[in-house]
């Protein structure tokens, strides 16, 4: 969300603003040495480079292309296999979900450099990208059900940074968006998810991570404003875990109002920010 990240780069300041840019000019035309990954992945249809993100965007992806891209989520190095599969679930193709399990299988993902560092705080959110793909509306629920409780999972979500909060934002559940009310059903996932960060001895950011599972469980039911306020407690943090108690509780029955009207008393003028920031979101 943009209010997110403005708040964390306000945060963090122009160094590691700078270090994402470079992160950023590394990848632009990183398949260069891979004649094939990059004609499917970088280049248009007559051959003239345009990033991978305006390959994500084509309205009409021709038979050709797709079979290639497809061969190479199952075929090409460990970085040609990861964004080959983010390729396929940016197309909304439900070959994308079982090429996601098959790469989560081969545990590719877990060798080597990263090939998703997170724009602020350096960490691989590999996973999460792959897990936020997973969760939009490519209808097929019966294979997104069980690989998205795979990303769930304490091995997965105990272990690997999700620092974005996009993955668990997606599975908030909506009405006016019918696919995401399947989630409701991942609710006991999502609090394991939670207890896991909340446990993990590997994770940069447990307790961040872990409060990116209170706007879902919010919107479920699952956490109160006693859980609220516990996050809500805790001492001021980079990155900040109270904001997630604050951006979750305008999903309570009452909107977040009793919360919000005592957090907005309080002397920090960071949290009285945010409070104005959601409070009539």
């Amino acid at each position: 969300m943009k209010e997110d990240a403005f708040l964390a780069f306000k945060v963090v300041g122009i160094r590691n603003l700078r270090d994402f840019i470079i992160s950023l000019q590394a990848v632009t035309k990183m398949f260069e040495s891979f004649p094939e990954a990059y004609k499917l992945l970088e280049c248009d249809d007559d051959g003239n480079y345009v990033g991978i993100d305006q390959v994500w965007d084509m309205e009409q992806i021709s038979p050709q292309r797709l079979r290639g891209v497809i061969h190479l989520a199952y075929n090409g190095s460990r970085e040609i296999r990861f964004y080959s599969t983010l390729t396929l679930l940016e197309w909304y193709e439900p070959v994308g979900l079982e090429a996601c399990q098959s790469l989560l299988d081969s545990q590719l993902l877990d060798e080597g450099p990263a090939l998703f560092p997170h724009r602020l705080w350096g960490e691989d959110c590999a996973y999460e990208e792959l897990a936020f793909r997973v969760v939009r509306p490519i209808d097929d629920w019966e294979i997104q059900k069980p690989l998205i409780r795979r990303f769930l999972s304490p091995e997965i979500y105990g272990k690997h940074a999700f620092l974005e909060g996009s993955f668990k934002r997606m599975l908030i559940p909506r009405k006016e968006r019918p696919h995401t009310l399947h989630f409701q059903t991942l609710a006991g996932d999502i609090l394991s998810a939670m207890q896991a960060a909340l446990d993990s001895k590997e994770l940069q950011y447990p307790v961040f991570q872990a409060s990116l599972c209170l706007r879902p469980l919010v919107a479920m039911g699952k956490v109160d404003h006693e859980g609220l306020e516990s996050f809500f407690n805790l001492p001021p943090q980079q990155p900040d875990p109270r904001f997630e108690a604050v951006s979750a509780a305008r999903f309570l029955p009452d909107g977040g109002k009793a919360l919000y009207d005592r957090w907005e008393k309080s002397s920090d003028p960071e949290v009285q920010e945010w409070v104005r920031m959601f409070r009539n979101h």
